[in-house]
């Protein structure tokens, strides 16, 4: 059987970006988080991971209709990528999940990254363009500043998912 490469290489870049929010999946964001990793291990340098999570979502789902949820998700995603450094890297992590990878972060200085997060998600709930209120989110962070003292990248993902579950419970 012949297959083209560009028929390969377009299946293989739809399959790594979300189709609702256009933003890289899971599997990419995860590959770079490892390569990440090796890089800071190697050059010195920290990687941090926020998350952030759309509070209630499945109330708009079943209120508005699942188009009116893909068009937040999209505006949620589309304003996290507007928000960020151009090399900061933004995904849809999963269901109403973002993640967002950040390197070379200096102690202290993820706190600004999540002021302006915060900001800009309080602007885009005053956005009258879309079909439905948009939600409040909630933010979880952490930075590795020292690689060696982390066992497996993911254990960066685990730590922000538990600032992140803090932050929904206040």
């Amino acid at each position: 059987v012949l297959v083209s490469w560009r028929s390969i290489e377009k299946m293989v870049s739809q399959s790594q970006k979300d189709h609702v929010t256009e933003l890289p999946t899971r599997s990419v964001f995860d590959a770079h988080l490892r390569a990440e990793c090796m890089r800071a291990r190697r050059d010195q340098h920290s990687v941090g991971v926020i998350m952030v999570d759309v509070d209630l979502f499945k109330e708009i789902n079943d209120q508005f209709g699942h188009a009116a949820g893909d068009s937040v998700l999209n505006a949620i995603g589309q304003t996290l990528r507007n928000t960020l450094r151009s090399y900061d890297m933004v995904s849809r992590f999963g269901g109403d999940e973002f993640a967002v990878l950040c390197c070379g972060c200096r102690p202290g200085e993820i706190e600004n990254t999540i002021q302006r997060l915060r900001a800009a998600m309080v602007k885009l709930q005053s956005r009258t363009s879309l079909p439905c209120p948009v939600p409040t989110v909630s933010i979880g962070a952490c930075v590795a500043h020292d690689l060696n003292t982390i066992e497996r990248p993911d254990q960066i993902i685990e730590y922000a998912d538990e600032c992140l579950y803090f932050s929904k419970r206040e």
